[in-house]
């Protein structure tokens, strides 16, 4: 392999010892640069994920807000509905003259 083709082929890695000073500071910086990019995808991605596991937490959220309103409307409905009842009973009780109960 002559000299050019050593240059111009990505398998062949020279010799530290033969690189002049500049092409070893050339590699330093694109060792540290490829460092500092694997670097900033990994907090990218550490955001990234908190991020989905907020969103997650967020719709867990509100489901369970969505659940509460849905059961809380319920709850209202059936105490109207018992509170009525309750209304009916006194007024028949009235109305076969039993003692009132009405403790106010």
């Amino acid at each position: 392999m002559t000299s050019s083709e050593a240059d111009h082929n990505p398998l062949h890695l020279p010799s530290i010892a033969d690189l002049p000073s500049d092409k070893i500071d050339e590699l330093l910086d694109g060792i540290r640069e490829r460092r500092f990019r694997a670097w900033q995808i990994y907090e990218q991605t550490q955001k990234d994920k908190q991020a989905v596991a907020d969103m997650r937490a967020r719709a867990a959220l509100e489901k369970k807000l969505n659940q509460f309103k849905r059961e809380y409307e319920q709850l209202t409905r059936k105490a109207d509905k018992v509170e009525r009842r309750a209304l009916e009973i006194r007024g028949l009780r009235l109305q076969l003259g039993m003692e009132d109960t009405d403790t106010k």
